[in-house]
């Protein structure tokens, strides 16, 4: 709270931050919002995403918080739809591709030898993964660890290096483990799991990786801005919805493509028909994400001194 105080406007964001979850998230963003008001600080809601399990309770939570703010920059179409549906409040709510569509990969600018591996494939808890929408699905976890070992033993039959990773998560690790093991126990091949420790080491690893299986939706993109070729499971409508706002939904699977007998030879048949971005386009695609963020407070600033209205 004396943070916010002394301070002449907020940014909130956080990916699915409108969210109905366990961390509370509306719960706080009801807080931010009292204490934004009562000091009379002006905010704004920058790359949230807003979840498809949100209650008329969550909403109202969160209703004065996305009505006072100067503007709302979502991260999807679908999450702009949610809010104009319960809250019919769209006239100052965008849609801005996710932020960390704007990050560079620094790894880059010192690799020049070509990547080594061929495909990492990208593991995530599997209790999260089927969280969202597994129930809609013939999905189970068992399903899911004997797909992971068939994408191996794809990998292998197309003479194509491959590495398990995580996104850092613990979580996640334990989950590679498991698979790790399976792999083992049906092909009798040792793999091992690259776990970072850090985001700078998760992008240096990335910048080394030609195609990407993506579970964790940000593991996706990171993978894109590190010019890499990913594919990326929809476990949860947000992944669509975001690839969707930047034109790449050709790279989203569904997850209930996991139950088909076809599943790894569809995905390397997907990746071969896929190509990673040019220097070009992602630099093009940053440039879009900064500027639409600056255009937005420019706009705000200006209207503000138009009116003559005090800004914090």
């Amino acid at each position: 709270m004396h943070s916010i105080k002394g301070s002449t406007f907020v940014f909130i964001g956080g990916g699915q931050l409108i969210k109905n979850n366990i961390s509370l998230f509306c719960d706080r963003l009801l807080t931010l919002n009292k204490i934004t008001r009562k000091h009379n600080i002006p905010c704004a809601l920058v790359g949230v995403g807003v979840d498809r399990k949100m209650n008329m309770l969550t909403w109202q939570l969160v209703s004065d918080l996305i009505k006072n703010s100067c503007f709302v920059a979502v991260r999807d179409n679908l999450s702009r739809q949610r809010i104009h549906d319960n809250l019919k409040h769209t006239d100052e709510c965008h849609v801005l591709p996710d932020l960390a569509f704007a990050l560079e990969n620094p790894a880059l600018k010192c690799k020049n030898e070509p990547r080594k591996i061929s495909i990492g494939i990208n593991v995530m808890g599997i209790n999260t993964l089927l969280g969202s929408m597994g129930k809609e699905t013939r999905v189970d976890a068992t399903s899911i660890i004997q797909k992971y070992c068939q994408i191996f033993e794809y990998a292998l039959e197309m003479d194509s290096s491959y590495r398990l990773f995580t996104s850092g998560s613990a979580d996640d690790l334990q989950e590679a483990n498991i698979i790790r093991l399976a792999i083992f126990e049906e092909t009798g091949i040792e793999v091992s799991v690259f776990h970072p420790e850090s985001l700078d080491d998760l992008l240096e690893f990335l910048a080394g990786v030609r195609d990407v299986f993506a579970a964790r939706m940000h593991v996706g993109i990171l993978a894109y801005i590190s010019g890499c070729n990913p594919v990326c499971i929809n476990w949860d409508d947000k992944v669509r919805g975001v690839w969707s706002a930047v034109g790449q939904e050709d790279r989203v699977i569904e997850l209930a493509t996991l139950a088909d007998d076809t599943f790894s030879a569809d995905l390397f048949e997907k990746l071969r028909h896929l190509t990673p971005p040019s220097r070009g386009d992602l630099v093009e695609l940053a440039d879009i994400v900064r500027t639409g963020v600056a255009q937005e407070v420019v706009g705000f600033l200006d209207h503000n001194e138009r009116t003559g209205a005090l800004v914090g």
